[in-house]
């Protein structure tokens, strides 16, 4: 974790890829999440993410989002994630506890 700042921030660095443990270690990525208030008191929230993998070279990179993405650039890949994410936790958060 980079940043806990609460009704603020979260921020968290990825490391190491790997399902069950690293196979790959070494910057990959960091994620930021952002609060800040919307109109009729809701909260906007703003995901970040930024590619970490600056220092890898160009055609290891290429291979690796070709595997990891089946087919897509890592940004359009991690792009979609962050719809996912961002409307997962909207539905999670406006969906009334049972």
């Amino acid at each position: 974790m980079t940043a806990a700042d609460p009704g603020e921030r979260f921020a968290f660095r990825v490391r190491a890829i790997g399902l069950r443990r690293p196979v790959l270690r070494g910057p990959i990525a960091t994620w930021e999440y952002r609060f800040e208030p919307a109109e009729g008191g809701g909260t906007r929230v703003t995901e970040t993410w930024t590619d970490d993998r600056r220092a890898w070279p160009d055609a290891l990179a290429g291979v690796f989002d070709r595997i990891a993405t089946r087919g897509h650039t890592f940004a359009d890949f991690q792009r979609r994630n962050i719809r996912t994410t961002l409307a997962n936790l909207k539905k999670a958060l406006e969906t009334p506890a049972a």
